[in-house]
């Protein structure tokens, strides 16, 4: 990818967000969306060495690059999503698919485009389960913050586990 059309992408969910989020309540969503920039942190640190994917734009590294991920898009993500939960238990289930699949889309896309690459295992199948995980942790953290952390530390382990991510390679 070239570095305008990161660029592009940024100002787009930018102004997706500025349009449509619940910007009355930001102060509510501000708690899940540093628990998301927290996880993308982490995940950088525990995989510097041996990392499972990895951002393909041209005079970026993936640091670089991660690090708009997190200011600009995280943010948008978290207050967009969380903006339009839906309050009936009954369409919680339909709304997390929606953002699992479109998610799971826009990687696929950048897989296509070459602006994203898979290794030491992880795949596309993987990333639809991380979706399927990271989307409810999200709802979890936002009511339930103190259960969320937990939860995400068990999980963390498991995906070192699977993925085979030695200790020694955290930086």
């Amino acid at each position: 990818m070239h570095p305008v059309g990161l660029i592009i992408v940024i100002i787009i969910n930018v102004f997706l967000c500025w349009k449509y989020a619940d910007w009355k309540n930001w102060k509510l969503y501000y708690p899940t969306i540093i628990y998301l920039m927290m996880g993308n942190i982490s995940y950088d640190l525990l995989t510097y060495q041996i990392p499972l994917w990895s951002y393909q734009v041209k005079s970026f590294t993936h640091d670089t690059t991660n690090l708009f991920v997190i200011l600009f898009l995280h943010p948008c993500t978290v207050l967009i999503f969380l903006t339009y939960y839906p309050k009936l238990i009954k369409k919680h289930v339909a709304y997390i698919l929606l953002w699992i699949v479109t998610y799971s889309l826009a990687e696929y896309l950048s897989v296509v485009l070459g602006w994203f690459s898979y290794s030491n295992g992880w795949n596309m199948g993987s990333t639809i389960v991380f979706n399927a995980i990271t989307f409810p942790l999200l709802y979890l953290h936002y009511k339930k913050p103190l259960w969320a952390w937990p939860v995400s530390l068990v999980l963390a382990v498991m995906f070192i586990y699977i993925f085979k991510i030695p200790f020694n390679s955290v930086r």
